[in-house]
């Protein structure tokens, strides 16, 4: 439908999903087709497809699994995200990342960001007879599944067990649930002004490369060949702490 619009550019948003072989093919040569089309093809997430990638270091879980750990947490629970998609990997990792910096042993609960799948994880922490200090999930929905399920069991929060999540969403601030917020704003901006002008050799906002990799040469050229650009936003997350936690770390 895009081809037959002519249109410029399009935005993949959303967290990139594990495809079958099959539909995978299908999807790259249809992207490669737009592209050498002179359509421009821009994912703000990891994809099994070509394509010029905004996106930013997915640090939150690590950097908010590091918080509570500075708050004297030592049994931090992580309720997974779905599988086969990557945000969910990277913020498994994240956390794991930082328990095993701590030298602390890390718990993960399978669950597929649904209010459910964290209302079923804390079910099954508690059945388990040792529940952790604290829990984290992988995003702020399944973080407000837990925080149900943990109050209908009688367990104050914070004062028994803290929970976290991942978004800095409505819904979290609706709950005052802590959370660590993702630059989304920035990413659409970026995306959309990466389709609008794809010479532009700058952004207005500064872009860093991963931890211990060399910097993206970014050419004000446009892309040719289906080569791909990889722009990744500058970490600016933000942890939304509530009352009682105490200060943000970052903000």
């Amino acid at each position: 439908m895009l081809r037959t619009y002519n249109a410029a550019g399009v935005v993949f948003a959303g967290s990139g999903i594990r495809q079958n072989e099959e539909e995978t093919e299908h999807l790259i040569r249809t992207v490669d087709t737009v592209r050498s089309e002179g359509m421009a093809v821009v994912s703000l997430a990891t994809r099994d497809f070509p394509s010029d990638v905004v996106s930013y270091d997915n640090v939150e879980a690590r950097a908010l699994t590091q918080y509570l750990i500075q708050l004297g947490h030592r049994d931090i629970a992580f309720i997974d995200g779905t599988a086969d998609v990557y945000s969910a990997e990277q913020r498994r990792k994240g956390y794991e990342a930082a328990m095993h910096q701590a030298s602390l042993e890390h718990r993960v609960i399978p669950g597929n960001f649904s209010a459910d799948s964290g209302t079923n994880a804390v079910i099954s922490l508690l059945s388990q007879g040792q529940p952790p200090d604290a829990v984290i999930g992988a995003n702020d929905q399944t973080a407000v599944g837990a925080m149900t399920a943990l109050r209908h069991s009688g367990i104050q929060i914070p004062d028994d067990i803290s929970v976290a999540g991942i978004g800095g969403t409505r819904l979290a601030a609706l709950v005052d649930l802590t959370t660590a917020a993702a630059p989304l704003h920035e990413l659409g901006a970026t995306a959309a002004t990466h389709v609008i002008n794809p010479e532009a050799p700058t952004l207005d906002k500064p872009l860093l490369p991963p931890p211990n990799r060399r910097p993206p040469d970014f050419s004000p050229q446009k892309p040719q060949n289906n080569q791909s650009t990889h722009m990744i936003l500058a970490p600016r997350s933000r942890i939304r702490k509530l009352p009682h936690c105490g200060s943000p770390i970052q903000e």
